[in-house]
């Protein structure tokens, strides 16, 4: 479909001339306004490879999806996408921006957006994704994107100025689409350059490294999967089972073949046993066996000689997902360090997940939401309404599960903090389901904690135990609040620290006194019931 200016006058794109209009100032004007240098392609990687390793294949797109195969890389790639393609996006508008602009776009790429991000995504293997536009009319007659259509990097062919390199459309095929109509997202660009560059090239050369050691190691397993029979003779001739002289060499040459038809031997003369006496020998405490003058013994591999091979694959493995620039703790076992050290290295690949979100998301709004609100709004819709993302990990959720967990797992937790948390705004933040009859539960659970709250269904019996209520109901603590009151509770529960010096405890982290009283008491009283055996 052809698209024209719709009724109110606005262009079609950004492509089309769309230019920001110059701010009054006082400084003087340059004598150039507009781009004066040349297209920025060019550079170059060089590959430094091991003695003894072979040169890896050439970077191009039908290497990239052979690499993609290998176990190790697969595993990066979905492990760097995952926390991506998780998050959860929302549309954005300014203050002054109408809700019907937002409401625009979200009906237009709210559905779109897994499709958009997922193929977008085909830029960290290949350098770059892009997409045709395609438009169409909705029943409002507005220009809405009716879909992207991924093109394939192998049939498309990137379209500069020749003057400034500037990005000027695609060609597919034999088809030439301008900038205006296609969509494209670029991995890792360096000045600009339209082509950007694959993460595969951070490890094409660890990659062939990983496949000469794999195989060196199949090698090495077919060469000492058997054994080798080794026969030594004495030098002369023997008397076969015939009777017949036959040289030593021959019988010993029989005897390998006799062994089996597929298994290859050494036979080698014994010449020290020629000469050797037997008896002196035997006197001397020397084995019998090793002194005869015909024996058969075997050389088969002893030891784990293997495990140079599979240190090595391990040691490539690890270049293979930093190379995806994702931390190897985040998705392998741990052979040394901590578990702490391993939280640090999810941070950090979350961390760059979330890098990557923003760049992806920042290249749609500028060239594709900004230029369906200019083409259906006027330019002064441009950037008013955006598409955003929530957090990739929540720290506050987390924080609020944990916080649930150690609460619930100790012994006098759950009776001693529950009256002083909000637990229903707990529960709502940390994304726990809850019961249908919470309105009925919550007063229960109060009642049974602290029998001298009252029940907000039945008439208060006096301003006492409704002021106590009223403190429960308001009082909130911090996590450091928490931590102090449950060793305090656990002390005085033991009889290790009196009522009131763990009221004075409580009271000096910020807790109300009349809180501390009450939690205190009602530590005093606690009585811990049966183990649940594990």
């Amino acid at each position: 479909m052809r698209i024209k200016r719709n009724n109110n006058g606005n262009g079609i794109g950004l492509a089309q001339g769309i230019k920001p209009l110059r701010a009054a100032t006082a400084a003087p004007v340059p004598a150039q306004m507009g781009e004066q240098t040349k297209g920025q392609t060019g550079g170059m990687a060089i590959l430094i490879t091991q003695p003894g390793l072979s040169q890896p294949p050439p970077g191009t797109f039908a290497t990239y999806r052979r690499m993609r195969s290998n176990p190790t890389i697969a595993m990066a790639r979905v492990a760097t996408q995952a926390p991506i393609k998780k998050a959860d996006i929302s549309i954005g508008k300014t203050d002054g921006a109408p809700d019907e602009w937002a409401e625009f776009i979200k009906g237009n790429l709210t559905s779109m957006w897994p499709w958009i991000r997922n193929n977008s995504l085909f830029a960290m293997d290949y350098g770059y994704s892009s997409f045709e536009k395609i438009f169409d009319l909705n029943e409002s007659q507005q220009i809405v994107l009716k879909r992207l259509k991924p093109l394939l990097v192998d049939k498309t062919t990137i379209l500069l100025d020749k003057e400034t390199g500037a990005f000027a459309g695609l060609k597919n095929g034999n088809v030439k689409l301008p900038a205006e109509k296609v969509f494209c997202y670029v991995n890792d660009s360096e000045a600009g350059s339209p082509y950007g560059r694959s993460r595969h090239e951070n490890i094409r050369g660890v990659w062939k490294n990983w496949l000469d050691t794999a195989i060196r190691m199949g090698d090495y397993g077919r060469k000492v999967a058997g054994v080798i029979p080794i026969i030594t003779y004495p030098e002369g001739e023997s008397r076969d089972a015939g009777g017949s002289l036959e040289d030593n060499f021959k019988l010993a040459q029989d005897m390998l073949a006799n062994l089996g038809s597929k298994l290859k031997g050494v036979a080698m003369p014994n010449s020290f046993a020629k000469w050797a006496d037997p008896q002196d020998w035997i006197r001397r405490g020397v084995d019998p066996e090793s002194i005869r003058p015909w024996i058969i013994s075997f050389l088969e591999s002893k030891g784990n000689h293997g495990k140079d091979f599979t240190d090595q694959l391990r040691y490539w493995d690890v270049q293979l997902i930093r190379g995806w620039l994702l931390p190897e703790r985040a998705i392998t076992e741990g052979q040394h360090g901590t578990k702490a050290e391993a939280a640090a290295h999810i941070d950090v690949a979350f961390a760059v997940a979330e890098d990557i979100l923003d760049d992806l998301i920042r290249c749609v709004n500028w060239y594709i939401v900004d230029q369906l609100l200019v083409i259906n709004f006027g330019e002064q819709a441009r950037g008013q309404v955006f598409l955003e993302h929530g957090p990739i990990i929540d720290q506050d959720k987390l924080f609020l599960r944990s916080l649930l967990e150690k609460i619930l797992t100790s012994p006098i937790g759950f009776e001693l903090l529950f009256p002083v948390l909000a637990l229903d705004q707990i529960l709502d933040q940390s994304g726990i389901p809850r019961t249908d009859d919470e309105d009925e539960l919550m007063p229960m659970l109060k009642q049974i904690i602290d029998p001298d709250v009252a029940d907000p269904k039945q008439p208060a019996q006096s301003k006492q135990a409704a002021g106590a209520e009223t403190i429960v109901e308001g009082v909130k603590l911090n996590g450091a609040q928490i931590t102090a009151a449950k060793d305090v509770l656990t002390d005085v529960r033991n009889n290790q620290m009196s009522p009131d010096n763990g009221v004075e405890l409580l009271v000096a982290v910020g807790i109300l006194e009349a809180t501390a009283q009450r939690m205190i008491a009602a530590a005093v009283k606690f009585k811990a019931g049966p183990v649940i055996p594990k």
